[in-house]
């Protein structure tokens, strides 16, 4: 079994693969090294779609899909206009990404794409050695997507982003093509969190899902029970072609994933803790985890130093204790938040880029029994996060 060798090899070739993948090949410092990108797919399809926000030009604007600076959040019979000022709320379609990510490294004399499955790793003392189903691989430093092998998310807090959604098309006109709806409780099981979701792309065109924040997972029937109540409630619609279909499962959980990292490992994506707990997005984080990375290597430092603030893990491990323990107040909470809070403050708090005063003052509009008792709660373990 022939073997390669790398200055740096990528497993798996996700958001988080290629975002990484994409920010080496904007860097000279990465011009004279070996890159490798392992991934075991051999065909990419539209699998899903990511969203996120963020204010001025994005690296990634010439492939949005959509994107709005105005959306809504519905719940306890009130509509809360969200007035996104210097941000836009931006949608990818994944296989949009991919042909996007792809096409750039196809370009790249130094990345090398390899259809393979990594099924061994042995870290010594100046590379990695990767043994995959047809060949043998060796590298100075390895970024992983997979799940690490002794996960335990019993040990944690878990939570599951679950969803399905219809993308449809109408003869009527019956969305605003400049309104997003974030969350609409209004048709929802209020014994749990779960809820409305809309992403309109023309006036008669959009994307209409129906999301679970919950610890177990439904049927299909159940999603799209509701989604027919709202289109036949809410739109007073009879007709509608369903042209795509999208449906996933995304971890919200505790676990402390940077605890997998090894001295030349670097876990990313998912494994790496990118998704955030709290929210289930993962996209923008990708985006900036990788540069983080990037930089940590020109200077001199671990690749994987410093890709966590354990402040928001402790915020997003109290929010995950009261979604698990007390799943239908996930509807006051969320209502909480986007009621009493400007909607550019909550996504600085969710990007973790706010001050601890702020934090506070925020943490106080939510505040709730449960909430004091999952403080107390983590308090009394030691503020551990797992």
């Amino acid at each position: 079994m022939s073997s390669k060798a790398f200055d740096y090899i990528i497993i798996g070739s996700g958001a988080s693969g290629l975002q990484l993948a994409l920010a080496m090949l904007r860097d000279t410092h990465f011009d004279d090294k070996m890159i490798g990108i392992i991934e075991k797919r051999t065909k990419f399809t539209n699998d899903k779609t990511w969203c996120y926000w963020e204010t001025g030009q994005g690296l990634y604007d010439n492939i949005i899909h959509k994107s709005w600076n105005k959306g809504v959040f519905k719940a306890n019979g009130e509509t809360i206009p969200l007035n996104l000022a210097e941000y836009r709320y931006k949608m990818i379609k994944s296989i949009d990404f991919y042909t996007y990510a792809k096409s750039k490294i196809k370009t790249a004399s130094n990345i090398q794409w390899i259809e393979d499955e990594i099924t061994k790793s042995e870290e010594n003392q100046d590379t990695v050695q990767l043994r995959g189903k047809h060949k043998t691989y060796s590298a100075k430093h390895i970024f992983d997507s997979r799940l690490p092998e002794n996960y335990k998310p019993k040990d944690s807090i878990n939570i599951l982003q679950h969803f399905k959604g219809w993308f449809i098309k109408t003869e009527e006109n019956v969305f605003n093509p400049d309104t997003f709806c974030m969350m609409d409780y209004d048709i929802s099981d209020h014994e749990k969190t779960c809820f409305i979701y809309v992403l309109p792309f023309t006036k008669n065109k959009a994307l209409v899902e129906f999301t679970y924040f919950s610890p177990e997972q439904v049927n299909e029937e159940t999603y799209e029970h509701y989604i027919k109540s709202y289109l036949k409630e809410k739109l007073n619609l009879a007709q509608y072609q369903i042209y795509e279909e999208e449906k996933g499962v995304i971890p919200m959980s505790s676990h402390p994933f940077y605890k997998h990292h090894r001295p030349k490992i670097t876990k990313i994506g998912t494994s790496g803790g990118w998704v955030k707990a709290s929210t289930g997005y993962s996209f923008k984080n990708a985006e900036r985890n990788s540069i983080k990375i990037i930089n940590n290597i020109k200077e001199g430092k671990s690749p994987h130093h410093h890709l966590y603030d354990k402040r928001f893990k402790h915020y997003d491990k109290m929010f995950l204790d009261v979604l698990y323990n007390h799943n239908e107040y996930g509807q006051t909470l969320f209502y909480k938040m986007y009621k009493y809070n400007d909607i550019s403050q909550i996504f600085k708090f969710l990007d973790e880029q706010t001050k601890p005063l702020g934090e506070v003052k925020m943490m106080l509009t939510m505040t709730s029994f449960y909430f004091i008792k999952a403080l107390l709660k983590h308090i009394a373990q030691g503020f551990k996060i797992k």
